[in-house]
């Protein structure tokens, strides 16, 4: 009598569908990975007591970061977030997208808008007494707004939304863009211009020096240039990063700028030295903002966490962990 013919496939199934099941409840028991969003536009008050950072999502979590646990409210930006900014009394957060709008930092809960025209505002800047914002549409007209009732006083055109536009004083307004120049808002006059010709090179992000009566504009260049401050002359250039120059910060009163672009190290650079070096740990996905109370500069990060550094002596002093939601406020 013959032997009886064996099933392997029977069993090669049956050791499948065991380790289909096992493979199964490994899946359902590991955490999934939450990619959390990086930081793109940072800002903090005079005083240090808040934070506001923007994400790559459009969040914009508004923080008392006065505790070692922040205190957060959370906002959607309208469009694609462009500029956040405090008042010189800390009372109001500016925020640039599509629109332009207040937060009152007493009552976040009742936002005010003052530009709701979907322009695309590049950027926001309070004037020294709170009275007026400066800010650039997408269409490249500069213009002050009164804050009281969102009326356009002044316009100037034409800049590039790309590039920024800084009170020097209340009086007179520079821009960046392919040929930077100072407007007189009393008379409605271009004073000056910082170059000689439009310049095929846009310059992009300003930061001023009082002390030093000097201004920093970055260009597309890769470098950062030196302006005086009422001379318009221009002055010196930093050594070249790669890639546009997208921030700078300058770092108190030290006499050294920092500036970056988000894809390479932060530079440092001391002009009147000619001194220059790269904190080869430093990454910044945001603006740069020298944190005048702590004496650092805060950074975004990749993971949405904001650091706070001593750059000159490359290391991180603090850290805000990334802020997820914890109060929605339309």
């Amino acid at each position: 009598m013959p032997l009886p013919t064996p099933r392997p496939k029977l069993l090669t199934f049956a050791a499948a569908a065991g380790l289909i099941v096992i493979l199964w409840g490994l899946a359902k028991s590991t955490p999934k990975r939450v990619e959390l969003p990086s930081i793109r536009v940072l800002a903090i008050s005079d005083t240090g007591q808040w934070m506001a950072s923007g994400t790559s999502n459009g969040q914009i979590h508004l923080c008392d970061i006065r505790n070692r646990i922040p205190v957060c409210q959370t906002f959607q930006s309208i469009g694609t977030l462009n500029d956040l900014r405090f008042s010189p009394d800390d009372s109001l957060l500016a925020i640039a997208d599509r629109n332009i709008r207040l937060i009152p930092l007493a009552h976040p809960d009742k936002p005010l808008t003052v530009q709701n025209d979907t322009e695309n505002y590049g950027s926001v800047r309070f004037s020294s007494d709170g009275h007026f914002i400066l800010t650039i549409n997408g269409k490249g007209a500069i213009m002050t707004v009164e804050l009281h009732n969102g009326k356009a006083t002044h316009r100037f055109c034409c800049s590039s939304i790309w590039g920024d536009v800084e009170f020097i004083t209340d009086s007179q307004v520079l821009w960046a863009g392919h040929w930077p120049g100072v407007w007189d808002l009393r008379s409605g006059g271009l004073i000056g211009r910082l170059t000689e010709t439009r310049e095929f090179m846009t310059f992009g992000p300003i930061a001023t020096d009082l002390d030093r009566q000097v201004v920093y504009l970055g260009s597309q260049d890769s470098r950062v240039h030196q302006w005086g401050l009422h001379t318009y002359k221009p002055i010196r250039k930093s050594p070249s990063l790669s890639g546009y120059v997208r921030t700078i910060s300058v770092l108190g009163t030290t006499g050294w700028i920092a500036y970056s672009n988000g894809s390479v190290p932060v530079h440092l650079w001391h002009p009147n030295t000619g001194a220059s070096r790269v904190v080869q740990v430093a990454y910044t996905t945001s603006n740069l903002v020298f944190d005048e109370s702590r004496q650092q500069t805060a950074i975004g990060t990749p993971s949405g966490a904001v650091e706070f550094w001593d750059l000159l002596a490359a290391r991180v002093m603090s850290t805000i962990p990334a802020i997820r939601i914890n109060d929605q406020i339309p």
